[in-house]
């Protein structure tokens, strides 16, 4: 579990996100919307082979002062995440049929 705690002189709020994983988890801190806000991010790798890295994305939202999950544009999460930040895109892998294939998401 992570507890997020995001306070303001408007506005105090804390969360805890709960997550199913056997391997260590790793926070990371940047802005992933390229709007000038800092978000995070928590990979962990795949609880088998240890080949992947799986990414949920909190993105900060300045108007409610919270932290909202992103979803990729297609696929069910973000793996192997890459940030293109001239581009303005999160580049990661899904699986169409057993064939891995890119994704990426814009802003």
């Amino acid at each position: 579990m992570l507890t997020v705690a995001v306070k303001s002189e408007a506005h105090n709020e804390s969360r805890t996100i709960d997550f199913q994983a056997e391997n260590e988890l790793h926070v990371q801190i940047n802005d992933f919307n390229f709007d000038g806000m800092k978000d995070f991010a928590v990979s962990q790798i795949d609880d088998g082979m240890g080949t992947f890295d799986y990414y949920r994305i909190f993105v900060y939202q300045p108007k409610s002062s919270t932290f909202e999950e992103l979803q990729p544009d297609c696929g069910d999460g973000f793996v192997n995440l890459r940030i293109e930040s001239k581009r303005k895109a999160l580049i990661s892998t899904y699986w169409e049929m057993n064939v891995p294939n890119q994704c990426v998401t814009r802003f």
